[in-house]
Order: C-alpha cells, then sequence, then structure tokens
C-alpha cells in the first residue's frame, strides 16, 4: 500500500462524501452534541460542529434552538472551540468552555442571552472540561483538568498538552515528573462577588462533580490522578462552607452520572461495570445523604446511561435495553419506572444514549439520529417523538438507502447473542465485514455512519455487507452480561462472533469465501485474535488493537482494565496474558491484515500494533502497517480521517472484492467447534 493515496478514485469519493456531511466552507452547523435544555423548556442549548476545511479539525460552537419554531442561532460564531453549555437557573444565562488561544486550555465563559454579551470567568490553571449551575444560580462549579492530565480512550488516550513548554527539543521526557500537573481539581466560581475557591480534598484527584442542593458538593474522587484511577474511584460529599468532605459511597464497580437533588438530601448515580471513562451505563443508584442508605433502583431491565432529578421523587432516566433507546420516569419513593418512549430505530450520538428533561413530566429533547438518518434537534412529548429541526436538511442521508435487520443467534453455550446487518444494494450472499465495537463494555446502535463511519458507507455502496455483533459484555442486557466479559476476554467472546458468522452463512446472507473483520480498540483486539483463531478471515483491518497483553499491562495509562478482563498475572508464564495475547498465535494467522495505529496513543500504544505487525511478517502472513503521527486513540482528525477511510476500504476490495477460493469448511460451526488453540485453555 502507497504511503500517499490521494490520487486514488477512492479518496475523491471520501472526500465527496465527507464534504456532502460536513458541508466545509459554509458556516453550517451539521453536527451536535450536548444538548441542555432551560428550566423554562422553550429553548435548548447544545454544541455544534461546523468544518472549516477537511484539512484541519472541526471546530464546535454554542448554538441555541427554539423548541416551538425550530429557529436556530449561532451564540458564539468565532472560529474555535466552545462546548459544554449549561443554561443558568433562570434562563437568562449560558455558561460553557472556550478556547480563543487553541492552546487547548479552555476556559469558561457567561454568555448573556438578552444582550449576547459574553463574559469570562476568572482564569483557573490548566483546562475547564465542564461547568455547572448551582441550584440558585448564584455560582458555577468549574471542573479543572491540569495541563498535563490524563485523558481517556473516549477523549483520545492522549496527554492535554504534547508541547514542552520552553523546554529545548532535545530535554527527556521523565515520567513520573516531581510536581507535574497532571490533577483534576473542582473549583466554585461566585458570581455575586467574583471570587473562585479551589474545593479540592486534599490529596484527592476529583473525576467528576455535582451540587447537592445549593450548600453540599458531590465529587467523584481517588487517591491518584491517572486515568487508571478513576476505575476505583469513590463519592465524596464536600461541605461547602467548611469545605470538610466524607466519603458517602465505596462502590464495587465504576460510577458516573452524579445528580444531586435540588434539595440536597439525595444523590443519583450509576454504577456499572465499565471498560473506559466516558461510556458508563449500569445500574441507577440513589443515596440519602442524610443517613448514608444507598437503593438501587428498578429500571425495567434498562441499562442507565443519563439520569436526572425532575422532582423531588422522580428521575428521568434514558439508556439501553437489549437494542431498543428508552426513555422512563422512575419513581424511587413509590419503587415504579414509568416508560416513556422506546425505539429500535433512533438513537442520539455520543458514547451512550441521553437526552435533556423538558418539565415534570418525563418530556424530554434530543439530538436524534440513525444508520441513514443525519443527526436533528427533537423532542419527545406525551410518548411522541417530533422533529424540531434538521442539522443537515439538504441532505440526502447517505446517498443511498441503508437497510439495516436485527440478527440475534446462540453462540456456543447456547447464550442468546444480537446485532445489526447492513445489506448493500446488491444481491446476496455478499462479502461481508465483521465490525467488532470498542470497549469491549459498549455496544452497536444505530447512529449516524456519516459522522465518523464513512469507510462503512463506501463498503456498503460497493457491495459489502457490515455485521455489527454485541457480543457477551456489551451494553444493554444487564450487569450479568456485561460482567460475562470479565476474566475471559478471548475466551467464550470469540464464539459470539465466530457464531454469528455462521448464522449469517447459513442464512445465505453472507459469502463464506470473502469475509472480513475489523475494529478498533478491544475490536482491534478482537480482529487481530480471531485471524489466529480461526481461517475463515480473507482480509482483517486491526485498529488501535491490543496485541502483546503483557506489554499493554506495562504501557497502557489503564492496566486496571486489564486486571478486569483478565485473569492472573502479567508476569506469569500461565496467565491468559500470554494465552490471550494475538502476538503468542501470530503462526497459525494466514489472514491478510492491515495494522492502524495513532502514534499519541496511550491507552493502545502504537508498539501494540508494531508487534503483531512484525510477528505477522516473520510468520510469512500479509501484513502493513499504518501509523498516524497526529492521532491518539482511533482517527479522529482531518484530513487523517479520511486518509484511514480510503485505505480500509482499498484492503477490503483488495482481498474481498472478488471471488476467492474457500477459505473455511462448507458446514456451519465447523470453524467455532474447531477454535480452541488459546481460548479452550
Amino acid at each position: 500500500m502507497e504511503a500517499d493515496v490521494r490520487a486514488s478514485s477512492a479518496w475523491r469519493e471520501a472526500e465527496s462524501l465527507f464534504e456532502s456531511f460536513r458541508k466545509p466552507g459554509t458556516g453550517m452547523v451539521t453536527d451536535a452534541s450536548e444538548l441542555h435544555v432551560a428550566p423554562s423548556g422553550e429553548f435548548a442549548v447544545f454544541s455544534g460542529t461546523s468544518t472549516e476545511t477537511l484539512e484541519a479539525t472541526p471546530f464546535t460552537k454554542i448554538c441555541c434552538v427554539d423548541l416551538n419554531s425550530g429557529l436556530l442561532r449561532v451564540l458564539t460564531p468565532c472560529p474555535y472551540n466552545s462546548r459544554c453549555p449549561k443554561i443558568s437557573p433562570d434562563s437568562k444565562s449560558v455558561a460553557f468552555t472556550s478556547d480563543p488561544e487553541n492552546t487547548r486550555a479552555f476556559q469558561a465563559f457567561i454568555l448573556d442571552l438578552s444582550s449576547g454579551a459574553v463574559a469570562p470567568v476568572q482564569e483557573v490553571p490548566g483546562s475547564v472540561e465542564y461547568v455547572v449551575w448551582s441550584p440558585d444560580g448564584a455560582k458555577l462549579l468549574l471542573g479543572i483538568a491540569g495541563r498535563n492530565a490524563d485523558l481517556s480512550s473516549v477523549q483520545g488516550a492522549t496527554s492535554v498538552t504534547k508541547d514542552a513548554g520552553d523546554n529545548p527539543s532535545w530535554m527527556p521526557a521523565v515520567s513520573p515528573l516531581a510536581g507535574a500537573d497532571t490533577w483534576r481539581k473542582g473549583w466554585v466560581y461566585d458570581l455575586r462577588n467574583g471570587r473562585l475557591a479551589d474545593l479540592t480534598p486534599a490529596g484527592k484527584n476529583v473525576w467528576d462533580m455535582a451540587w447537592c442542593g445549593p450548600d453540599k458538593i458531590a465529587s467523584l474522587v481517588s487517591d491518584s490522578p491517572g486515568e487508571d484511577a478513576w476505575y476505583t474511584a469513590s463519592l465524596e460529599i464536600i461541605e461547602l462552607e467548611s469545605r470538610v468532605s466524607r466519603e458517602v459511597y465505596a462502590a464495587q464497580r465504576q460510577l458516573g452520572c452524579l445528580q444531586g437533588s435540588k434539595d440536597g438530601k439525595r444523590l443519583a448515580v450509576i454504577e456499572g461495570v465499565c471498560s473506559d471513562r466516558g461510556i458508563l451505563a449500569g445500574d441507577l443508584k440513589v443515596i440519602n445523604l442524610v443517613n448514608g442508605k444507598c437503593q438501587t433502583l428498578c429500571t425495567g431491565k434498562t441499562d442507565v446511561s443519563y439520569a436526572e432529578w425532575i422532582s423531588a421523587s422522580e428521575l428521568l432516566i434514558a439508556g439501553h435495553r437489549g437494542l431498543k433507546s428508552v426513555v422512563s420516569v422512575c419513581n424511587f419513593v413509590r419503587k415504579t419506572t414509568e416508560e416513556v418512549w422506546n425505539s429500535l430505530d433512533i438513537t442520539t450520538g455520543g458514547s451512550h444514549f441521553s437526552v435533556s428533561g423538558i418539565g415534570t413530566d418525563g418530556d424530554c429533547a434530543l439530538i436524534g439520529e440513525s444508520f441513514g438518518r443525519p443527526p436533528e434537534i427533537a423532542q419527545i412529548r406525551k410518548g411522541r417523538y417530533h422533529t424540531v429541526t434538521r442539522l443537515n436538511a439538504d441532505s440526502d442521508g447517505c446517498g443511498f438507502a441503508v437497510t439495516s435487520q436485527i440478527v440475534t443467534w446462540c453462540s456456543a453455550d447456547d447464550l442468546m447473542i444480537e446485532g445489526w446487518l447492513l445489506s448493500p444494494p446488491t444481491k446476496a450472499p455478499s462479502p461481508t465485514v465483521m465490525v467488532v465495537h470498542g470497549g469491549p463494555i459498549w455496544h452497536w446502535r444505530p447512529n449516524w455512519l456519516g459522522r465518523k463511519h464513512v469507510h462503512l458507507l463506501m463498503l456498503l455502496k460497493h457491495g459489502f455487507a457490515i455485521f455489527l455483533p454485541n457480543p457477551r459484555g456489551s451494553t444493554g442486557r444487564g450487569q450479568r452480561f456485561a460482567s460475562a466479559i470479565l476474566g475471559d476476554m478471548g475466551g467464550a467472546d470469540t464464539h459470539d462472533f465466530l457464531t454469528g458468522l455462521d448464522k449469517l452463512v447459513a442464512e445465505g446472507l453472507a459469502d463464506p469465501n470473502r469475509l472480513g473483520v475489523t475494529g478498533v480498540s478491544y475490536g482491534g483486539y478482537i480482529a487481530s485474535w480471531l485471524v489466529t483463531q480461526d481461517p475463515r478471515f480473507a482480509a482483517a483491518v486491526a485498529v488501535s488493537p491490543a496485541t502483546n497483553l503483557v506489554s499493554l499491562q506495562l504501557t497502557s495509562n489503564i492496566p486496571y482494565f486489564l486486571s478486569l478482563v483478565l485473569d492472573g498475572n502479567y508476569n506469569s508464564p500461565d496467565s491468559k496474558y500470554l494465552k490471550r495475547s494475538p502476538i503468542m498465535h501470530a503462526s497459525a494467522a494466514d489472514t491478510p491484515t492491515l495494522l492502524i495505529c495513532g502514534a499519541q496513543d496511550r491507552c493502545t500504544p502504537p508498539a501494540e500494533a508494531l508487534q503483531f505487525h512484525r510477528a505477522l511478517l516473520d510468520c510469512g502472513t500479509p501484513s502493513t502497517l499504518i501509523t498516524y503521527p497526529e492521532e491518539g486513540h482511533g482517527i479522529r482528525s482531518f484530513p487523517a480521517l479520511i486518509d484511514y477511510s480510503v485505505r480500509v476500504v482499498l484492503w477490503f476490495e483488495e482481498y474481498l472484492g472478488k471471488e476467492l477460493p474457500s477459505r473455511s469448511t462448507s458446514e456451519p460451526g465447523a470453524n467455532t467447534r474447531a477454535v480452541g488453540k488459546a481460548a479452550a485453555r
């Protein structure tokens, strides 16, 4: 594969698709996130994405939409990043974060909605990651990350800054660096007197904060600042006047989405097994801050990903039940859950399904989308979904109808697994690419393919089917199902993927001789793993993969994750760290494999892709390694995203685009039963 593919027809096709979806140079808002409805219920604000050029990363600006008329206004039109908008309790102001100097050191600002005037909050050291209004509107809570703080895999898994300041270029990096600004803190800004105060408990790293009434703050804290410490963080309450903090809940699993009641008596929090900070979905718990009792609420078998108080006894919740996106109202006093709305077709962007409440009846606003449906501002009123305004009103979607269907099958141990099949506009059986999601505790849902999955759209247009399985460990099936991956990554989940392909082949949907596999992060691990365990794949693309679990344990910024999904110790020759590492079984692979990584990735460092690439070459298996020098975990920026899309398509077209000799037995399930080189041990 050539270093420069910009002259190819695939590049022109990918570029044209991104131009149609992003509309560079027009100033149009083509994507949205972080929606927040005003307490009045009349309008909402959100972070809108605009693209100046496909040679640079798109930027976000604060937008406002009238929920009755659909009229959209841009509040911060300047071409630099502004995000995290929150409307004040009186619906008169918007607090947000912005980076006017483009230094990646976001600061807080307040915009007056009547005049449009923007005033900066007093500058703080580091970068403001979020802002939260106090219930009385008199104060702002600022979550601040140090300039060298870790970022999660969802954020790209790079450092906040990559520069060395005034140091000469030859000066070495030192780890750990004494006094390095790696901590996260919580500050409070008082609008009445302009004072700014650091509320961070001594020796604590603050991952998240929320108001509990006007005089208490809930904080998710750990004793160290590394990304790895988030997995064991606990909940504390800080009394604003005395600055005294006390622990109120030590979780067994991971915590997120802190929501304090307006009266300050209760704290809602989501607890669940989670592989990455920022993609948590699980059980909803309410902690009584007076007596310390914790109650797990019945949520109708929904893995909750968002919650907010709509009354003293009720919470609006959003989450996933199976493949459905679900909105409900949960009353913790009556111990009831009333479903408001659900959909198999519509979801939201972001890591999980989320909404913003309107009033106290369970109505809400959201950024709705589907596989072939661009993002739109919408609302759910009395259980009905209504489009407020389309962000890509002149777009024809994907240029063709995306046909999707739900697929269910039984794995080797009879566990029911489900997923999606996207079919091309050609006759089956089709060359089929299985795309494995990241996490592993995440899932596929009908997200807009035009955002960052343009390579999948291109493959569909070229006659490939796309298979999106949700194996054990995925979100939406409860904590027992999610926990099934713990201690066994690369074990039973291996069969979930292979039996799914068996089902597609048996039903005449997939061509057994033209099967491919790809994925990012955990998906990159599985793509690397499967080609060493089963001969059926004609091509593979592994992105940001884990391939040597011993080296990953010692180089990743989240080694605790491996202790969740593997048993034993990395320094034991009998551990799963070795048995489940793809490089240890590279000699069994003969699948041409493209390895893709970002040079700045701290989650799955680029050496993981390099090791498997060289192991395959040593065994005579075709392999190409692509390293993007400015990317972290996953490929996110332009023009690298165009280049990435092109290379994935070219690889699968080369190896799956024509009829090939049989790579597997004709009997469905035969390959699955043959698997066992490592997974069976």
